[in-house]
């Protein structure tokens, strides 16, 4: 049965919802993708998939290539000083403008955690803005078990938290 029987009053997500095996085709040949987010079922054109894709690449591209101090600068532009400082794991803002000043030299470790920052700000800003980046590290985000993006980039090995991190923005840019 492709979709439920009576659907005038269903709600909409639920009008749209499909069962059939034979869907994910459906889906190729007319170039849409179906994504369940939150509950909720979602269709993406061709040209959605492209742009979200675009965004992903060229905040990974930005944050890759982008000298330090830039990155750092970048970052803290969308996300604020304060929130990058959390992230970074110091204690003060001071710290951030010293490495966008480069007088302050850089960890490795910090380095990647900030470089990962900058491609999740970038990505989520990009769709969205800068205020939603922001609140999107500090929301408590159910696909990362209910813990803030901020917090397990502070806290986590980069190798281990960073797929996690990616996947769960990619989901809020594909959802949102």
């Amino acid at each position: 049965m492709p979709l439920h029987a009576d659907t005038r009053h269903a709600p909409l997500d639920e009008r749209f919802k499909i069962e059939h095996p034979q869907a994910p085709f459906a889906c190729e040949i007319l170039g849409v993708s179906l994504s369940h987010q939150g509950g909720k079922a979602t269709v993406d054109t061709a040209a959605e998939l492209e742009l979200r894709a675009k965004l992903d690449l060229r905040a990974f591209t930005e944050a890759t290539r982008a000298p330090f101090p830039h990155v750092v600068k970048g970052v803290s532009g969308l996300l604020g000083p304060r929130l990058v400082a959390y992230v970074a794991g110091v204690a003060e803002t001071r710290a951030v403008q010293q490495w966008v000043d480069g007088s302050r030299p850089k960890d490795p470790e910090t380095e990647k955690r900030l470089r990962l920052a900058a491609q999740l700000a970038k990505l989520i800003a990009g769709h969205d803005n800068g205020a939603v980046a922001q609140a999107w590290f500090q929301g408590l985000n159910p696909q990362l078990d209910d813990r803030s993006p901020a917090r397990l980039l502070r806290e986590g090995d980069v190798a281990d938290v960073g797929p996690k991190l990616l996947a769960a923005a990619r989901a809020f840019v594909a959802g949102g």
